[in-house]
């Protein structure tokens, strides 16, 4: 019921702006027969008859500005708001000033949820000292928009996710039988079986939990969690199970959002505590305009091992991304993340286990239909060590190489199914560290809110 009512509620709210549509059109001509038609069929409230007249021709005209605004009403008033903003975009991208299109773009933002970016271009609507009328219009969206703050004042989100694979390298490990030692003046030794690959099945379920409080309309503090567990059907000592938790505040200004968190990890192995984690981090997201988002992060983090404190180090990482979609069928979205950083040893006889690493990061994804959606995930990360391993005499250098291919496909608005596929590669100048690793899953996964 309560979802229903704020359809309606958001329903009504696509008229308010009637009044700018008519007044700012005044000054803004269309420019040919085909746009003073699709002018007059929104007006008349044939907005669906004005898109479909007009999206034919987005091939040849997306990037005219008349078109574009046009489009851009039409699709919005059709219910297509996630197309009205790219068309909106496109405009004040060369008419940064066009006050009609920042108006509309407004409310496109507000019926797609974006309560945060429709509040800032509303706000530079008003700086622009509309008529009274319009100013009026505008203060209803407003105060629509604080309603729905207040509303969202306390929200919960969450997922379960099962997953049934088959992997190559259930423990990272070699494939190699045997290793010549240097600090034993090269002599070849075996290695144990249990520490070659192993292949296995296994089963794997994760769950999540999310709660947002809204303190006010620019602060929200942040507390969640999840855990995660793996099974394997028969090299059982590589079971494992993973905990995370973390809390933290949000700030958010205009296209702007910050965040400060603390978090927490807990990693068993066999059912043995093998690692704690604990850190921070401060991130800055911005939002350039409907296609492109980046952000920022500064991180850091200690590492602790129980049972083996030679191992404890602290990490401390800066990393930056930049998210691009693109305005085509299948609604492509292109990311691409750039992180380093470097690993501080805690037992200053062991620098060797001291590194400093960077990284690059490239993915997106794909629709291929309303259902089913394509993903890639690659990276590449280059870790280079303190100083010579004890036993190789040498210090250890890794390039490590991950790929993901994934196909999602939606049930229904809560449930999805995703078949993928993982290839991972860590090519090490110590011949111990050196590994291929293949895995294989389909996923079922519920989420919630």
């Amino acid at each position: 019921m309560h979802n229903k009512h704020n359809a309606q509620r958001r329903k009504s709210y696509t008229g308010f702006l009637f009044l700018i549509f008519l007044f700012l059109h005044g000054t803004h001509a269309i420019a040919d027969e085909t746009l003073d038609e699709a002018h007059a069929l929104v007006e008349a409230g044939r907005a669906e008859e004005a898109y479909q007249l007009l999206a034919p021709l987005q091939e040849i005209r997306a990037g005219l500005p008349d078109y574009d605004y046009a489009f851009a009403i039409a699709a919005l008033d059709s219910g297509r708001a996630d197309e009205a903003v790219f068309a909106l975009e496109r405009v004040l991208a060369l008419q940064p000033d066009h006050a009609q299109a920042r108006a509309e773009l407004a409310r496109a933002y507000f019926l797609m949820g974006e309560n945060e970016a429709a509040e800032a271009e509303f706000k530079d609507v008003l700086a622009q000292q509309p008529p009274p009328q319009v100013r009026q219009t505008i203060s209803r969206y407003l105060n629509a928009i604080e309603q729905r703050f207040a509303e969202e004042r306390h929200r919960f989100s969450g997922f379960v996710e099962l997953g049934l694979g088959y992997d190559s390298n259930v423990n990272s490990a070699t494939s190699d039988d045997t290793v010549a030692v240097p600090l034993l003046g090269g002599l070849l030794l075996s290695i144990d079986d249990a520490y070659q690959e192993r292949e296995d099945s296994f089963a794997n379920l994760r769950a999540g939990l999310n709660y947002t409080h809204q303190v006010n309309s620019t602060t929200h503090f942040l507390l969640g969690g999840s855990v995660n567990t793996r099974r394997n059907s028969a090299e059982t000592s590589y079971n494992n199970d993973t905990l995370d938790a973390f809390t933290g505040l949000r700030f958010f200004q205009g296209k702007n959002r910050y965040t400060l968190a603390l978090q927490g990890q807990g990693f068993w192995l066999d059912n043995e505590q093998n690692r704690n984690l604990t850190g921070a981090t401060g991130q800055w997201d911005r939002v350039i305009n409907a296609r492109n988002q980046t952000s920022f992060y500064a991180q850091y983090a200690e590492l602790r091992y129980p049972d083996q404190e030679t191992r404890d180090v602290n990490q401390q990482s800066l990393g930056a991304a930049w998210v691009h979609s693109f305005d085509m069928p299948g609604a492509p979205v292109l990311y691409t993340g750039l992180h380093g950083g470097e690993d501080i040893e805690q037992d200053s006889d062991r620098s060797d286990l001291g590194r400093t690493f960077w990284g690059l990061r490239l993915g997106g994804d794909i629709s291929l239909n309303e259902k089913s959606k394509l993903e890639l995930n690659a990276r590449y990360i280059k870790a280079s060590y303190g100083d010579d391993d004890p036993l190789f005499l040498k210090t250890r250098e890794d390039t490590t190489t991950d790929v993901t291919l994934g196909l999602q496909y939606k049930l229904d608005n809560a449930w999805h199914l995703k078949p993928q596929f993982r290839y991972t590669h860590n090519a090490s100048n110590i011949p111990i560290n050196d590994f291929t690793r293949y895995q294989a899953q389909i996923t079922a996964r519920w989420d919630f809110k």
